[in-house]
């Protein structure tokens, strides 16, 4: 049990105990044991903000789709609703934005500012004023919720200036736009603020029909008060506009509930930088402090490789450990975590810029549809360059001398097989081998993902039922072509895994974004 389970916690909700200390801030434990798959948290948006092109799909009222309603109703270009019930419901609130909704493009244009940003924070305060209003038994779970908004935290010392000056520069410019009675109930400065809470806090959502599409993002107080962790035992699925927090691992009583801000696949430094960015905050997570998995997502094999199979690690000193500082690996001394041979970081960093670089070229080919161009760049030139080659089958892993050692006679540069800019490199080619009809190729790179998610995130993780199903998908298209190449003994061998494929694929599912219908 951790130190801050011994203090009394501040707020209940439901199987989660908040707590306080001047080290986390506000964090959550469990208050009971709680199973795999288990729900621990439904929360519904406070306010839901689409995203462009995607506002004619959710009613601004109840949050749910409005595709199977049978009269939607558009008001302006953002507000959609399902019925006359719900844009009687939203009515008031709506009235006292539509004025600032009509001119929200030119001056979110103008000031260089995220329109979803100054949409958000127009959401928030109208509704936070009619619900201190109107306080009454059918608003007071509503009312409940804007005050856990008004008390998010906002690391405001962590934003730039920049940032603050063209958002000062938005809210001054709507101004001349917001009803009277908002302006006089909130101050531009309480404005900016709820930016900040906004940025901080919100959570994205993708559609509810599998594509994981990005269509926006959601407030959600209870679930912001959940601390980030690059190796959570928890993640959130949104749900027709609310979202649902499920358990990753066993979990016992007492124990912090962490989930993931950002994508879990890049080195401790890709981590900490985005955070950094988008989250404002250095994490100090077990994963980060130990640096795990770094030797795989952002691997630099030994220059001694195929002698030697270790890879070089930052030496990071006592001082630089304290400081909550981005540092890449380029701007360090780095060692081999086998023979000990050092080298300086900015040496290597020329061979991962132009490895990244392919990849870009490659990616950006796949996207213009140019399928043949980025295998080309994906496979031909970044694979063949940069994929250490496999060892001859018997050849044992050597400790060479470090006196007599000799970087390779080329200076060949590798990169761990199971390194980001690999893993990314095979979804693409997955896709674009299955656009081509190559799926002999499409699963073998569909197992290449798996294979470094399996390596690098928890056992239940939503992104590897997503995989699970392409790989069952392909290998079931690869059957039905009737591939010569395939004989009996093969097909029975694919036939297998398409069906374990299945099986992981439900597994996962069903823990991560629970029973499915």
């Amino acid at each position: 049990m951790s130190e801050g389970s011994e203090k009394a916690a501040i707020d209940q909700i439901g199987k989660i105990s908040v707590f306080h200390n001047e080290e986390k801030g506000r964090y959550c434990e469990a208050n009971e044991n709680i199973i795999v798959g288990e729900e621990i948290l439904r929360e519904r948006a406070f306010v839901l903000i689409p995203n462009e092109g995607y506002e004619s799909h959710i009613c601004q009222s109840c949050f749910l789709s409005v595709s199977n309603a049978s009269h939607p109703i558009r008001v302006d270009p953002y507000t959609y609703y399902c019925s006359h019930s719900c844009q009687k419901a939203d009515q008031p609130q709506y009235n006292l934005i539509s004025r600032a909704l009509d001119v929200l493009d030119v001056i979110s244009k103008k000031c260089d500012v995220d329109k979803n940003l100054l949409k958000g924070v127009l959401r928030i305060a109208a509704k936070g004023m009619l619900l201190e209003e109107k306080q009454n038994e059918e608003t007071a779970n509503d009312f409940a919720q804007f005050k856990q908004v008004l008390s998010m935290v906002s690391h405001k010392d962590n934003f730039d200036e920049d940032w603050l000056a063209v958002v000062t520069k938005a809210f001054h410019a709507l101004g001349p736009y917001l009803d009277s009675d908002l302006k006089a109930k909130y101050t531009q400065e309480t404005l900016i603020d709820f930016a900040y809470k906004i940025n901080i806090n919100s959570h994205g959502l993708v559609d509810n029909d599998g594509g994981n599409f990005s269509i926006g993002f959601g407030v959600f107080p209870k679930v912001a008060l959940i601390n980030h962790s690059c190796q959570p035992n928890v993640c959130f699925t949104p749900e027709n506009g609310s979202m649902v927090v499920r358990a990753l691992e066993n979990i016992n009583k007492g124990e912090e509930i962490c989930l993931s801000y950002v994508d879990c696949y890049q080195s401790t430094d890709g981590r900490r930088e985005l955070l950094l960015k988008e989250k404002r905050f250095f994490c100090t997570c077990k994963r980060c402090k130990s640096r795990d998995k770094d030797d795989l997502v952002g691997g630099i094999m030994c220059l001694n490789y195929p002698s030697c199979d270790g890879v070089f690690r930052p030496i990071i000193t006592e001082e630089e450990s304290s400081l909550k500082k981005v540092r890449t690996i380029f701007d360090r001394v780095l060692k081999c975590s086998v023979c000990g041979l050092e080298i300086s970081g900015e040496n290597l960093s020329g061979a991962v810029e132009k490895a990244v670089q392919l990849y870009t070229i490659g990616f950006r080919f796949s996207q213009q549809r140019h399928y043949s161009h980025a295998r080309d760049a994906l496979e031909n030139k970044l694979l063949k360059k940069y994929l250490a080659p496999e060892k001859e089958k018997g050849d044992k892993a050597k400790k060479p001398d470090i006196e007599k050692a000799t970087p390779n006679i080329e200076g060949q540069i590798f990169l761990h097989p199971k390194h980001a800019v690999f893993f990314n490199a095979y979804s693409t080619l997955m896709n674009c081998c299955r656009a081509e009809g190559d799926l002999l190729n499409a699963v073998k790179y569909c197992k290449e993902v798996l294979s470094c998610m399996e390596a690098v995130f928890p056992l239940y993780y939503p992104e590897k039922a997503n995989y699970y199903q392409a790989l069952s998908e392909l290998i079931q298209e690869l059957l039905n072509a009737k591939n010569p190449k395939l004989t009996k003994v093969i097909r029975e061998r694919y036939i297998k895994e398409g069906k374990d494929a299945i099986k992981k694929c439900v597994d996962k599912r069903i823990t991560c974004f629970g029973e499915m219908d």
